[in-house]
């Protein structure tokens, strides 16, 4: 019975020391190269995963102005002469405008 179990710590042994074989020194050469020096490693991931959060809060931003320029291009459509006599101080010839400043 002593030697089986002598037996069974050398087998443990074995194969507990058996994982450092050419395939796992490959694999872990390819996951080391590939997280830190190839031309896509974690480091530019990582900032291009920033950059595109950034332009996406961008994109949000601009559709918002888009929707209010939108608006503001109907409500111009729709009243032109406002337009004009507020922002351009257009007047009819028998009109006189004052200016009031605050």
């Amino acid at each position: 019975m002593g030697s089986k179990r002598k037996q069974k710590k050398t087998t443990n042994s074995i194969v507990s020391g058996s994982w450092l074989n050419k395939y796992s020194l490959s694999l872990i050469f390819f996951m080391v190269w590939m997280c830190f020096f190839a031309k896509h490693n974690l480091f530019t991931q990582y900032k291009l995963s920033e950059t595109i959060d950034k332009l996406e809060v961008k994109k949000l931003s601009l559709k918002q102005d888009l929707k209010d320029v939108k608006a503001e291009r109907a409500a111009l459509q729709n009243n032109i002469e406002k337009f004009a006599r507020e922002n351009y101080f257009m007047h009819k010839d028998n009109e006189e405008v004052f200016i009031i400043e605050k």
